[in-house]
């Protein structure tokens, strides 16, 4: 069974003079067309679950929403977490 659908990356920003930490959540949806959240750092969470959060607020603040769409799969390399957002109408076999 494969599961398709959009890919949303996450990227740590370190903090600056001016603000905190935080994370990046961002989707490609076409040339033209960049979904993106930002969210401070939780301390007190992994990086894998700051990441998580973030994905979930994008999702959240975008059309996904509307698509009932949920995370349901994760990756990483050394610089970001990736999360691949399916529905039930884009799961295939």
């Amino acid at each position: 069974m494969t599961i398709s659908g959009p890919l949303i990356k996450t990227k740590y920003l370190g903090p600056t003079a001016r603000l905190g930490s935080r994370i990046v959540a961002s989707h490609h949806r076409d040339s033209g067309t960049v979904w993106r959240q930002t969210s401070h750092w939780q301390h007190e969470e992994s990086a894998f679950e700051n990441a998580r959060l973030a994905a979930l607020a994008l999702i959240r603040s975008s059309p996904m929403a509307d698509w009932q769409a949920q995370i349901v799969a994760s990756g990483f390399d050394q610089d970001h977490y990736y999360f691949i957002v399916s529905t039930p109408s884009m799961t295939s076999a």
